[in-house]
């Protein structure tokens, strides 16, 4: 899967010396991950990230079938255009994925594991 380069400057932020970028399983970030969400009062789907992925992927790029075998789906873009086409609006795609972190990494704010 080919990594935007929005998400490569937040995935930098990240990156410890051996090169991962969470050092523990899965369930640790989700819990941690649930609790920032609870704590900042904001609601989460279960896989909302996937689904805003595969929702702006297809709005900015328009290439259904290249969108849906990103997200494992070999055989049909079915499912895509299903639950995803009609959830942003045009041009949300260009906004999601230039988003990126500030120049000045002082306004960044640091979770400690």
């Amino acid at each position: 899967m080919l990594i935007p380069p929005n998400a490569q400057k937040w995935l930098s932020l990240c990156k410890s010396e051996d090169g991962r970028i969470w050092p523990k399983a899965s369930t640790p970030f989700n819990n941690l991950r649930f609790k920032l969400l609870a704590a900042a009062r904001v609601e989460s789907q279960q896989n909302g990230m996937r689904h805003s992925f595969a929702s702006y992927n297809l709005n900015k790029f328009k290439d259904s079938m290249e969108t849906a075998r990103q997200l494992g789906h070999k055989d049909s873009d079915e499912v895509l255009f299903s639950n995803y086409r009609a959830l942003v609006s045009n041009g949300d795609g260009d906004k999601f994925f230039s988003t990126a972190p500030p120049d000045n990494k002082s306004k960044l704010v640091k979770f400690s594991l």
